[in-house]
């Protein structure tokens, strides 16, 4: 595993949880397109990091892998982490449905709150994910966060 790819990888995540939560933030003026343009924007970034952070980890070789074959304990963390991605996915997928449907001011509130608890999901993933490292590794994956 490559440990600059790792970090990389955590960093464009993170990088577009930020820019997700940075377009969440810009008023739902009188329309709402320019609004809703922005934050599709964000989250198709998230959705392009998400998936490559999913492969990264789950693919064949890839980090659970790895952390299985060097401490097979820690299966069950992993385990976790796959189920985090399967959830986190489902949801993408869910806001993304409301997003498109988005009228309104309530509609626009709504996917808003509905993306920031994503956001606060997210991070909790990303949490469990930087243990999980330390714990089979004695990698602190955090640095400059």
């Amino acid at each position: 595993m490559s440990l600059e790819g790792l970090r990389e990888q955590r960093d464009d995540l993170w990088d577009a949880t930020v820019a997700l939560e940075h377009a969440l933030s810009a008023p739902v003026r009188d329309g709402i397109d320019d609004w809703i343009q922005g934050v599709r924007h964000g989250l198709d970034s998230i959705r392009v990091a998400f998936d490559a952070h999913v492969r990264f980890t789950e693919g064949d070789g890839g980090v659970f892998d790895e952390i299985v074959a060097e401490e097979p304990a820690l299966v069950v963390a992993c385990d976790r982490l796959r189920r985090d991605h399967t959830m986190l996915g489902a949801l993408l997928s869910a806001v993304s449905d409301r997003l498109d449907g988005a009228r309104d001011r309530v509609d626009a509130e709504e996917v808003r709150s509905e993306l920031l608890d994503l956001i606060r999901r997210f991070s909790v993933h990303r949490q469990r994910g930087a243990d999980l490292l330390y714990e089979a590794f004695d990698y602190d994956v955090s640095g400059g966060d």
